[in-house]
């Protein structure tokens, strides 16, 4: 409350109704001034609830965020709505003192306003029901990473309010994005890999076909020999060094540190392409922070790409040697 200026507020209350108490000191020659000073005591008293009210409810915000749920279930969104319903009751009961009408006189003056208002505050309206449809399906908080092309947004978010989704991008922009997209456009959210068990590699070797053949009984010797397959594991007759590769590539992926082996692990042949025939590793990495996942899915390409010669095997790359036409 010190923090927000709460009490500082609150002192203004006393001198206020002090002076709304005496304003009509003056005898009736001077009712002009004595209606002057207790109108304008009236909309002080207003501006200064209103002041404090505000100043609480940032208070409530400021606590709620302490606690570990406030990420999952923030509230800064209803806050502002609230606050925004206060300021429309001050503002009229302001306009009825300056006025000297009846709240309710105003408010049916407003009625035919209505449209007006509708479309002044449609963002506001959208934003609120969007704002409890996130909340109550659990869709959106803050330090999610989420994807959305349409907006350009690709990064953490960093902030939710009533009209807007604060996101910071990888390449540390700001992108402000209205709340009623999060609903209405496709948004795609990184927390359900971030609370599984793994991160998702999925990458393709083009094999050259040329290269792909039976193995025979002296390359069979060599992959026993640096340990690429073991004994007993197959046998060289009518098997490819591609067939070979394809179980070494499952199993070095098995016995791989940072893979999760509980997950899904497969490693498979796509349809050929005139690129060669590309072997598909789908695998899940532990590790899901970006910098150390693209570190451990690198090592593993490039450790898969130097064992390709052993197997006999070549990798595709597009001819950049042709003749000139």
């Amino acid at each position: 409350m010190f923090k927000n200026k709460f009490f500082r507020g609150f002192a203004h209350l006393f001198p206020a109704a002090l002076f709304y108490n005496v304003s009509d000191f003056a005898d009736a020659d001077f009712h002009v001034v004595t209606n002057l000073l207790t109108e304008g005591t009236k909309i002080y008293l207003t501006l200064i609830i209103v002041y404090l009210i505000d100043r609480f409810l940032d208070t409530v915000l400021d606590i709620y965020n302490t606690y570990p749920f406030a990420k999952e279930r923030p509230i800064k969104g209803y806050i502002q709505m609230v606050k925004i319903f206060m300021y429309v009751v001050a503002g009229i009961i302001v306009i009825s003192i300056l006025l000297d009408k009846t709240p309710s006189t105003i408010l049916a003056g407003l009625g035919a306003m209505a449209a007006v208002l509708l479309l002044v505050f449609k963002d506001t309206i959208l934003g609120f029901v969007a704002s409890i449809q996130l909340a109550a399906n659990h869709m959106l908080k803050i330090g999610d990473w989420i994807e959305m092309p349409s907006r350009m947004a690709d990064g953490t978010v960093e902030d939710i309010t009533l009209n807007t989704v604060k996101v910071q991008n990888w390449d540390k922009t700001i992108t402000t994005i209205p709340t009623y997209a999060m609903i209405s456009e496709s948004v795609k959210n990184w927390r359900g890999m971030e609370e599984s068990g793994g991160r998702r590699i999925k990458k393709s070797m083009f094999i050259d076909v040329n290269s792909v053949k039976l193995i025979d009984e002296e390359r069979y010797n060599d992959l026993l020999k640096n340990k690429f397959i073991e004994e007993g594991e197959t046998s060289y007759n009518n098997i490819s060094n591609l067939t070979l590769y394809r179980k070494y590539t499952k199993n070095y992926l098995k016995n791989h540190p940072k893979i999760n082996e509980s997950m899904t692990l497969i490693v498979r042949q796509l349809q050929q392409t005139p690129y060669g025939m590309p072997l598909e590793i789908y695998a899940f990495c532990t590790i899901k922070e970006w910098g150390p996942y693209e570190n451990i899915q690198s090592e593993i390409i490039e450790t898969l790409l130097s064992a390709l010669s052993h197997f006999g095997l070549k990798s595709y790359q597009y001819p950049t040697n042709l003749p000139k036409q």
